[in-house]
């Protein structure tokens, strides 16, 4: 028989191809990070898991899955409504009376035709169930640059900021020149007046105009 591993199964090149093109847009693809996806040997059998692989997407391992959720409770895992248009079997037997479903985790169960999956219940049998199994549905896992979009956001905002900085200087700039033209005309120096008048009235700017009577 074929030693399935994450490294090899097809549900890895199926989410890191039809599934990531398809549930993320452009700019969402741009935010997800490439990592290192360790091979997690099974904790109860030490089944081989095969080799670490780089990817976009992926399945928790069973380490992880004790890692990021405190219980059984935290991983029960209720369906989408695409998970159920699929044909996805939910049950109601948990403590929180909603509906559940099993899912899969990239770790081998008791040899390379098993691989772990959390149930209904939130918990974890080693043993695992069998790879071919349609009734276990997917749960992706993937790492996003969250920096980048900070960053972008900083930027923008630094951007928005020095543009406004700007227009007040440049406001600044427009009424200096008409109070000078406003100076130059009181001292009946109407040449130099309208010539302060007119560099504002260039830029558009209406007082500027107004003294000129345009």
């Amino acid at each position: 028989f074929q030693r399935i591993t994450w490294e090899n199964c097809s549900l890895r090149k199926w989410l890191n191809e039809t599934f990531f093109y398809t549930a993320f847009s452009s700019e969402e693809q741009n935010h997800i990070i490439s990592s290192t996806v360790t091979a997690d040997r099974n904790p109860s059998y030490g089944t081989s898991p095969g080799n670490n692989t780089s990817d976009k997407v992926f399945l928790l391992s069973m380490i992880e899955v004790d890692k990021y959720f405190s219980s059984d409770e935290a991983r029960i895992c209720a369906p989408t409504d695409y998970a159920i248009a699929q044909g996805e079997r939910k049950s109601y037997h948990n403590k929180k009376r909603t509906a559940a479903i099993k899912w899969w985790t990239r770790s081998p169960g008791l040899d390379p035709r098993h691989a772990i999956d959390v149930n209904e219940l939130g918990s974890a049998v080693p043993f695992g169930t069998y790879v071919y199994s349609d009734e276990t549905a997917v749960r992706p896992a993937l790492w996003i640059d969250l920096e980048s979009e900070t960053k972008k956001k900083q930027e923008e905002t630094e951007k928005t900021k020095a543009e406004a900085e700007n227009q007040a200087v440049y406001q600044e700039t427009l009424d200096e020149w008409c109070r000078l033209g406003e100076e130059a005309y009181d001292s009946s120096n109407y040449e130099e007046a309208a010539n302060w008048f007119m560099k504002a009235a260039e830029k558009g700017y209406a007082e500027g105009q107004l003294n000129l009577g345009l």
